[in-house]
């Protein structure tokens, strides 16, 4: 998740401050600023970090070889992909709110796509057992699109998916997500 480094002066005080905030975008760390009472003056994003001994060691784990200085945000992307060619189901953990609430979410990678906010991972949160291969938007499984800097982590889920076709109740076709029928059912 993105930082920013904000500076100001007191709305009471007059005095000089100055913070560094962890949001979603630059709106949202103006807002926290101001809600500690801060009268913003200036906003700077500071570099994405880097990932942790942690992630690092998992990368390798999983056979990737990433450089040590590099980004969280980029050995992201690369353990979401690498979990996806392999039809790896992902746990996927991200800060949903500016509060620094943490969710995790089991989803299968699909794919990416650019945004104005950055590179979004495009994937599909597997449905139930009792739930059809069709699903809609307010049903709680569905295609979600994830901000790769706002995710802090990611594992293998522990399973292997099967690429079905899903379609979402927004979008005029199904996509078809490599499926491949035994040739008795096809």
């Amino acid at each position: 998740m993105p930082t920013f480094r904000i500076t100001g002066r007191g709305r009471k005080t007059n005095r000089k401050r100055s913070g560094v905030y962890l949001a979603t975008d630059q709106a949202t760390a103006v807002s926290m600023a101001e809600a500690a009472d801060t009268l913003v003056t200036d906003v700077v994003r500071l570099p994405d970090p880097v990932a942790s001994p942690d992630q690092l060691e998992y990368a390798r784990f999983l056979g990737l070889t990433p450089a040590r200085d590099v980004a969280r945000s980029d050995l992201m992307a690369d353990l979401l992909e690498h979990l996806g060619r392999r039809r790896r189901l992902a746990e996927i953990a991200h800060l949903t709110t500016a509060d620094g609430e943490r969710r995790v979410a089991r989803v299968e990678p699909y794919a990416f796509q650019r945004s104005r906010e950055g590179l979004r991972l495009r994937c599909f949160l597997p449905p139930s057992d009792s739930e059809p291969d069709v699903v809609y938007d307010y049903q709680t499984a569905g295609w979600h699109l994830y901000l790769i800097d706002d995710i802090e982590d990611v594992r293998d889920g522990g399973a292997t998916f099967i690429r079905r076709l899903y379609q979402r109740h927004e979008d005029t076709a199904v996509f078809s997500m490599d499926v491949i029928l035994p040739e008795s059912e096809s």
